[in-house]
């Protein structure tokens, strides 16, 4: 078999594959919109923070628990107050 060939047979495959895949799957994924904080945080991430199966997000000084949103503060008050105190720490000599 020339490489011509062999190369059209591999086209034609591959080209049914994905025509067959694409005629099987739903014509558009549906997505619902919540809104789960009004805050202004430019970034987040998705982890299962609790470990309870769920994906989280967390997002500012929060994460919110999946699959209802519930928020929790990401770091006790005691932490989030103490940056003046390291900052000295870091710069002493």
């Amino acid at each position: 078999m020339s490489k011509l060939n062999w190369g059209f047979g591999c086209t034609a495959l591959l080209t049914t594959a994905l025509t067959t895949w694409a005629a099987t799957r739903p014509a558009e994924i549906s997505f619902a919109l919540h809104m789960i904080d009004t805050g202004a945080f430019e970034t987040c991430a998705i982890a299962d923070i609790n470990r309870d199966g769920h994906p989280d997000i967390v997002s500012g000084e929060n994460w919110y628990e999946g699959p209802n949103w519930i928020k929790h503060p990401s770091a006790p008050s005691s932490i989030t107050a103490t940056p003046p105190r390291i900052s000295r720490i870091w710069c002493s000599t």
